[in-house]
């Protein structure tokens, strides 16, 4: 074999030892893409966790590696280079088309309000309020948003006020008041619940008073006398107070209760008394369990004997003018609430000659009124004061007596009666006393040396 053919086998050998190393190569390359493949494509997590298509840029085949999927054989591809503005794609990080992210859908909602909060990674990173899973390492905020968007709503509101309550795993979490749903699992701290519940309500103020109530769902809960809304389910006795800590004291009942057992017997639509628009579907039974306190109406000052219309003499305008709290109160309602009377003192007198009551009764007059007569007018008196006496008339003339009671001291004379008249003054002895029409027959003989008429002048 000459020189030539050497040389010939030679390159021969040459060739075909690159051939075989550029195979194995190949072979070698192939194997450890597909190791990487597993290691940057997570089982656990969905699709919707690979950054979208539009945040890396997706890296273009080479012709080498053309070639080599034709044959069956898969190459990594090397990432071409990116925007400055735009973080590089994690090396050996398989890149997901962004027609895969859309056929499976977005990623976990974000459960908060994005609004000012640009900067995601702040507290989404490593050693921070919550971490982000491995396969976002090295994901940039801009892509965010692309696959997480806000959950729509928001988060819920948090049922009851903040007010004393700084320290939200004490009452929420496993074994405590509230149990936290599947999602909160691992969520432990005060620190992280208010950094998606932001919004508080203020709970519906307790109707009614909680003295001698002890138990909520006595009354409050399916088939009992107030059912809970549908967002109440699963709330129990505890939990009551704990949002709903306002109550109210109802308005008082403005009657008595005696002889009425059927409140809507009169309040209701269409009946005596308009409910409020806050008592619609509220029943008989409820009544009595938040109005527990009455009021005893004013006696009327006066019997109702010839009386049948109390709008003639009490209303705004009129005779008697009715206090605020009146205000929308019909001629129906009067002796619902006030039914009970009185009888006014007779009138000591007869009432001939006399027009002016208040010429002799009212303040610094003759008689004075009593506290309960402030402000009643003159055209008032007769409206109560029906009837009148007729005192015993005055056997004689006052006009020569200085003083009735030097005479009506029991010595004397006669004693004026102590019942009716304790605190009666000399002053009003003739307006109520009239004497005898004529007088007394005069006495006919003088009385010189007769100091004593009973010598002669005795009972028969």
């Amino acid at each position: 074999m000459d020189d030539h053919s050497v040389s010939s086998v030679d390159q021969r050998r040459i060739i075909l030892i690159c051939v075989a190393l550029a195979i194995a190569l190949l072979i070698i390359v192939a194997f450890l893409g597909g190791c990487t493949d597993q290691k940057a494509t997570p089982t656990s997590k969905p699709a919707a966790e690979v950054a979208p298509a539009s945040a890396t840029r997706v890296a273009q085949p080479t012709a080498a590696q053309g070639a080599a999927s034709k044959t069956g054989q898969a190459e990594t591809a090397k990432p071409q280079a990116t925007d400055a503005s735009k973080p590089a794609a994690t090396p050996q990080a398989k890149e997901t088309p962004a027609a895969v992210v859309q056929e499976k859908g977005a990623g976990p909602n974000i459960p908060h309000s994005p609004k000012g909060r640009d900067d995601c990674l702040a507290c989404h990173s490593r050693l921070v309020v919550w971490p982000v899973p491995a396969s976002h390492e090295g994901r940039g905020n801009e892509t965010c948003q692309a696959c997480h968007k806000p959950l729509a709503g928001g988060p819920p509101k948090i049922a009851h006020t903040l007010d004393g309550k700084s320290d939200c795993v004490a009452c929420h979490g496993e074994g405590k008041l509230v149990k936290l749903p599947q999602s909160h699992a691992k969520r432990t701290s005060s620190n992280v619940c208010v950094v998606c519940h932001q919004q508080t309500t203020t709970p519906t103020t307790i109707a009614h008073t909680l003295e001698g109530k002890t138990n909520c769902t006595q009354c409050h809960g399916d088939g009992k006398i107030v059912a809970l809304p549908a967002s109440h389910a699963g709330r129990t006795e505890q939990m009551c107070q704990v949002c709903h800590t306002q109550t109210t004291t109802p308005t008082k009942i403005a009657h008595t209760l005696e002889g009425k057992t059927n409140c809507t017997g009169c309040h209701g639509d269409g009946k005596l008394v308009k409910l409020p628009q806050s008592h619609a579907g509220r029943t008989e039974q409820m009544c009595t369990l938040c109005h527990t306190q009455t009021t005893q109406p004013n006696t009327i000052a006066h019997t109702l004997e010839g009386m049948t219309n109390c709008t003639s003499c009490h209303a705004d305008g009129k005779l008697v003018p009715l206090p605020a709290s009146h205000a929308g109160r019909t001629e129906q309602m009067c002796q619902i609430c006030h039914a009970q009377t009185m009888q006014p003192p007779t009138i000591a007198h007869t009432l001939e000659g006399k027009v002016n009551c208040t010429q002799c009764h009212g303040t610094g007059k003759l008689v004075a009124l009593p506290a309960s007569h402030a402000k009643r007018t003159e055209q008032m008196c007769a409206v109560c004061h029906t009837k009148t006496m007729d005192p015993p008339r005055a056997p004689h003339t006052t006009s020569d007596k200085p003083s009735c009671i030097a005479c009506h001291d029991g010595k004397k004379v006669k004693a004026a009666p102590a019942n009716t008249h304790q605190g009666r003054t000399d002053q009003m002895c003739a307006i109520c006393h009239a004497p005898v029409s004529g007088g007394v027959p005069k006495i006919p003989h003088t009385l010189e040396g007769r100091s004593d008429c009973t010598m002669c002048h005795t009972k028969q």
